[in-house]
């Protein structure tokens, strides 16, 4: 990722921020993130794992386009919420139809249920509302590789409840950010 981009995610919270936020994150928790908000801490900025995901979304992007018949856009710039603008997402893609794409590659089958289902990882889960928040879609297709397998699509619809609780726990969240306070 570049520099550039790592200082724009310090100025909101983005869809890898939101599961540690909410408690849920196995990488990083709230007060990590409280620090890399506020410039005391290095912001996390991937692993070998992270790393490999990221070298596999342009296949996985194409195998979801050939297989879903959609075409894939990928945003050059990081989206802002239109009321609340500290809401941000840094999307692997978005289709014409209004729908997120969030790929995903995983080592373990745990937390993820029947392709074609929206049964994923709570983790991941919370990063597609966030992201359906900021785009006002409301879907997420998640085409994952697991465990090296050929990728699967799972399917999250927006939900008003999770949305209200996301925002909810992001502007308590920028609040603390700004008046300093963990």
């Amino acid at each position: 990722m570049d520099s550039k981009r790592i200082e724009q995610r310090k100025k909101g919270i983005g869809g890898s921020d939101i599961a540690a936020i909410l408690g849920l994150s196995p990488w990083r928790t709230p007060y990590q993130v409280w620090l890399e908000k506020r410039g005391e801490a290095e912001g996390w900025e991937g692993s070998p794992q992270s790393d490999w995901g990221t070298r596999q979304e342009p296949i996985i992007r194409k195998w979801y386009a050939d297989t879903t018949g959609r075409a894939v856009r990928v945003p050059r710039r990081l989206l802002h919420h239109q009321k609340h603008k500290y809401m941000i997402a840094s999307l692997d893609g978005y289709t014409d139809d209004r729908r997120v794409v969030e790929i995903k590659t995983s080592k373990m089958i745990k937390g993820w249920g029947e392709p074609g289902t929206s049964e994923i990882p709570d983790h991941y889960a919370v990063q597609c509302h966030h992201y359906m928040i900021v785009t006002g879609y409301e879907v997420t297709d998640v085409p994952v590789s697991i465990a090296g397998g050929s990728p699967v699509i799972y399917e999250v619809p927006a939900e008003k409840e999770i949305a209200e609780m996301i925002i909810d726990a992001c502007a308590n969240f920028w609040q603390s950010v700004k008046n300093g306070t963990p």
